[in-house]
């Protein structure tokens, strides 16, 4: 038997969960603190992000961490104990130190149970947010179909090469904050309308793609960009940190420039939230 994991990090909504019947003992819940109070992030729903926007935009602080040793081992002890075959699709090692707690808590357990013939990936899609959550989505609908863990881990292999995201935050003092941009940065990009676009590059780092003053032309921007190589057999999603007035100019700029393409929309969760701050958007599409 395998058995097929994903973690929070990928941003996946509840109504694709549900379209899957995707079974959520094999979530691994990132945790957060928003106000004092810790918290374990779940599948998406919009109300649930509106309602965690709404609370930094009253002053209330958040921050993010990474799971210990135990919690790790927690997840997947019995499926070692079992002889599984496991397959963990992540988010990527370049945005978290997580791993290193995830490599020890396996080490152990194969030392523990190497008799039993199970057999430990972790796929890095080097990717976060969506651009996980795309992979994690066709990942479980290969294993729904009875695919491999091999079959999936090939597939996924190449398609990761060809996962786009671009972003662009409205707030430049969260990316401040999360070490990602100089303070002096932060102040005169906000004073003159600066809106980076951002992206994430084949080592799964974020990296600036350009910067645009305006928030519409940055998002006139993405939709260029997304015209050049997208593979239209495959949905475009559209995140954002509740912010609808662009998520609407956003939906009908592709719209436009794509006719009768398949486009997904949800929100963005409370760990990417943390980092990116309220009024984010962004895209996700696959490349030709």
């Amino acid at each position: 038997m395998s058995v097929l994991f994903i973690d929070t990090d990928s941003e996946f909504p509840k109504y694709l969960a549900d379209e899957l019947n995707f079974d959520t003992k094999f979530l691994i819940r990132m945790p957060y603190t928003l106000d004092n109070k810790d918290y374990d992030a779940d599948l998406l729903t919009d109300d649930d992000a509106k309602e965690f926007f709404d609370a930094l935009r009253n002053n209330k602080q958040a921050i993010t961490s990474g799971l210990n040793e135990d919690i790790y081992t927690n997840y997947f002890e019995e499926y070692f104990k079992a002889g599984e075959d496991i397959l963990y699709v992540s988010f990527s090692s370049q945005m978290s130190s997580t791993f290193n707690m995830l490599d020890s808590a396996v080490e152990k357990l194969s030392e523990k149970y190497k008799d039993t013939g199970f057999k430990f990936r972790r796929f890095d899609t080097k990717n976060i947010c969506f651009g996980t959550g795309i992979s994690c989505y066709y990942a479980i609908k290969m294993h729904n179909e009875g695919k491999t863990n091999d079959e999936i881990y090939d597939f996924l292999t190449t398609f990761i090469t060809k996962v786009k995201v671009f972003f662009t935050p409205k707030d430049l003092f969260y990316l401040k904050k999360g070490g990602r941009l100089s303070a002096a940065s932060a102040v005169v990009g906000t004073m003159l309308q600066i809106n980076p676009i951002i992206r994430v590059d084949e080592t799964g780092k974020l990296v600036t793609y350009a910067k645009i003053v305006g928030r519409k032309k940055a998002l006139f921007t993405i939709v260029q960009e997304i015209t050049k190589d997208i593979d239209t057999n495959y949905p475009i999603t559209v995140v954002d940190a509740d912010c609808a007035e662009s998520r609407e100019a956003l939906l009908q700029m592709i719209n436009k420039a794509i006719p009768n393409s398949k486009i997904w929309h949800h929100q963005v969760g409370p760990v990417i939230g943390t980092h990116c701050g309220p009024d984010t958007i962004g895209v996700i599409y696959v490349a030709k």
